[in-house]
């Protein structure tokens, strides 16, 4: 079994560089567009299933006529701004930082 400790030395495994690897990367080095994806992704694909829901629901919504379907877009538009404040608001301490009444 291997030390833990080999993995944060860059052991075996753990030493490896670039796309995957669980060592440092030279973010300054390499393709821009790929270095920025691979930062992107998963902020992607997390938006676009959380922006499913909702949309999902115009669909439906969108059958009973145009009031409902209004009512269901503002509706969605204010949840949508106050998860981006609450986001924006939790981000404002780092997690170790946080108060012991805000930690999670």
């Amino acid at each position: 079994m291997e030390d833990i400790g080999d993995f944060a030395e860059g052991g075996r495994r753990g030493g490896r560089r670039g796309r995957g690897g669980r060592g440092e990367r030279d973010w300054a080095q390499g393709s821009i567009i790929g270095n920025l994806w691979t930062l992107a992704w998963p902020m992607t694909i997390s938006t676009t299933i959380r922006m499913m829901g909702p949309t999902i629901d115009l669909m439906w919504i969108g059958k009973l006529g145009p009031a409902p379907l209004a009512g269901v877009g503002v509706a969605t538009m204010l949840v949508q701004m106050m998860n981006s404040a609450r986001d924006g608001a939790d981000h404002r301490y780092p997690s170790h930082d946080r108060p012991p009444h805000r930690r999670r």
